[in-house]
């Protein structure tokens, strides 16, 4: 494009010169009013978009990124109100961030055909090191490169323009511009663009000399006098503030340098420059720690200068259940479980512990009664047997003696076997349970009842079956109740006993009553037989009552209460 427009200018200017009266001179294009609409954001959090930017915007950590679109093509093809824009994430970025087009100085080689063989490019974006939104000469910036001529070169173009990318918007100023040869160890000038620009008919708005304006907006191109420089200075100027079009200052082919290839030359010259894109630009992060932030947009004019800004709220916030007090909270539960289930194991330990101490000491004290008994019992039986089988030695001993003797000896026995039948029948495991208990107890009434041939009645409701019941319980309250009975047959003279259970869990009851004489109760309270029934059923945690009348009978009713079946501990 750039050969056409050097072949188009070289056919052209005659004309030019022909027409160099009629031509005014470009006056420097106007910045932009403040007018001009903010561009349109959209953001995007991990690939979905955010509808309403009117309030903050909120974004868990757990999200990755966040994407910002800036400006779309309706806000860029705008030219009568064009402006480039910046951003800045507040707290994640340092300084303002923008999109960079670029302008400069462009450098054609051609052969002596007018052939393009070479081009070189030296261009500038963003803003000069010195640039303070003004064409003051204190914001020039001295530039020096070197080029080799390349083989088969004969002459150089040199042209200044804003032909980057399509939306290229902003000025570029180039002053004093000195081409150099260096040959032999010495430096020529072969071209120089001077502080004062020569015009066309020497007339001071008139177009260089030297110079003609090119590109799609030719008009963007002038000549602007620099004071503070001396007496000032001329410097060609590009201020590109339409986004769909672009301008340069191109040197009439008549005035190319001559070169030689293989010569090296040095390109000296000042310049400043605010340039940048008003395109459509995309700003992507990383979505940062938990906190508020906020997403500025900000148009900025052709000059580089700012003028309006939009805010977009951005909170990162922390879910829930990533919260540290949340985790602290969690923590501490899980440690005051951690101490009551050990707690708990512990306890449970003890009590399994505790359960087989008491086990063992069950067993210890009902080996202790078995071998109590045994010996107080049995043993004193025994004894008494003993002694009245040998009453035979004595001189006295007659036949009639001896047949009191054998009575005695022959009840004796009877006892012992009943006596030893409920020791074995006590610590028998088979019958450690309630319905036995009953059981037993009635087959006991029964028996000596019938010994003694007086009727008897037993009222007893259905038992459960499994329930158990410990031995020493079963121990006292058959050795109660039977001591009930053998005073109700040896004392009261009674016709009928009557025997009644009543089971209310835990709650068992036996009554034994008879229709005998009956008794002061007051008169008996030392009685040995009354004494054991109430010590043997206390010892049980039980209660007894004994209520006597002369003439009308009497009732034993004892309460014991049985445990409900304990587990071994787990």
């Amino acid at each position: 494009m750039r050969l056409c427009f050097s072949f188009l200018n070289y056919a052209c200017q005659g004309f030019l010169h022909l027409c160099a009266a009629s031509v005014v001179s470009i006056l420097p294009a106007e910045a932009p009013s403040d007018d001009r609409p903010l561009p349109a954001v959209v953001v995007t959090i991990d690939g979905t978009d955010e509808k309403d930017l009117s309030q903050e915007i909120k974004i868990p950590t757990v999200a990755k990124t966040m994407m910002f679109q800036i400006g779309d093509l309706v806000w860029n093809v705008q030219d009568s109100r064009a402006a480039r824009f910046r951003f800045m994430l507040e707290g994640v970025d340092s300084e303002w961030q923008r999109r960079t087009g670029d302008m400069g100085l462009a450098i054609f080689f051609y052969d002596k055909k007018y052939s393009l063989i070479k081009q070189c490019y030296f261009t500038v974006s963003n803003d000069s090191p010195h640039w303070n939104g003004t064409l003051d000469p204190s914001n020039l910036t001295h530039r020096i490169e070197k080029l080799i001529v390349p083989p088969g070169a004969d002459k150089l173009s040199l042209i200044v323009t804003s032909a980057g990318p399509p939306d290229t918007f902003g000025v570029y100023v180039l002053q004093g511009f000195v081409l150099h040869r260096n040959e032999n160890g010495r430096s020529e000038t072969i071209f120089q663009l001077g502080s004062a620009i020569e015009r066309i008919g020497n007339r001071p708005d008139g177009d260089p000399v030297q110079w003609m304006r090119d590109g799609t907006h030719p008009s963007m191109a002038y000549i602007e006098h620099l004071k503070g420089l001396g007496s000032g200075t001329d410097v060609l100027c590009i201020m590109d503030d339409d986004p769909l079009a672009h301008a340069a200052w191109h040197l009439i082919d008549r005035y190319y340098p001559k070169v030689h290839p293989g010569e090296v030359l040095t390109l000296d010259w000042n310049e400043m420059y605010s340039v940048g894109l008003c395109n459509v630009a995309v700003a992507s992060y990383s979505v940062p720690k938990p906190g508020v932030y906020h997403f500025l947009v900000n148009t900025v004019d052709v000059m580089g200068n700012p003028l309006k800004q939009s805010s977009i709220k951005i909170v990162v916030y922390t879910p829930y259940w990533m919260n540290p007090w949340l985790w602290a909270g969690c923590v501490l539960v899980f440690s005051v479980l951690l101490f009551f289930t050990g707690r708990q194991v512990i306890r449970s330990r003890i009590r399994k512990q505790l359960y087989k101490i008491e086990q063992e000491h069950m067993v210890e004290r009902e080996r202790l009664r078995i071998a109590r008994d045994l010996h107080d019992d049995l043993g004193a039986r025994l004894t008494h047997i003993s002694l009245v089988s040998s009453s035979w030695k004595k001189e006295s001993f007659s036949l009639e003696n001896a047949g009191d003797n054998f009575r005695k000896i022959s009840e004796m026995t009877r006892d012992l076997i009943s006596a030893l039948y409920e020791t074995v029948w006590t610590v028998d495991p088979s019958n450690d349970q309630l319905h036995a208990l009953v059981d037993h107890i009635i087959q006991m009434t029964d028996a000596m009842c019938g010994m003694a041939s007086i009727k008897c009645r037993i009222k007893a409701p259905v038992m459960p079956i499994d329930y158990p019941v410990a031995g020493s319980l079963r121990h006292n309250l058959i050795l109660a109740v039977k001591e009930a009975l053998h005073n109700a047959i040896k004392h009261s003279a009674a016709s009928e006993i009557v025997i009644q259970f009543e089971w209310q869990p835990p709650i068992l009851t036996v009554g034994v009553s008879d229709n005998g004489q009956g008794f002061t109760v007051k008169d008996k309270t030392g009685h040995r037989g009354l004494s054991n029934i109430h010590g043997r059923i206390a010892a049980i945690n039980g209660f007894s009552h004994i209520t006597s009348v002369n003439g009308g009978g009497t009732q034993v009713v004892v309460t014991v209460p049985i445990p409900s079946p304990i587990q071994e501990p787990v």
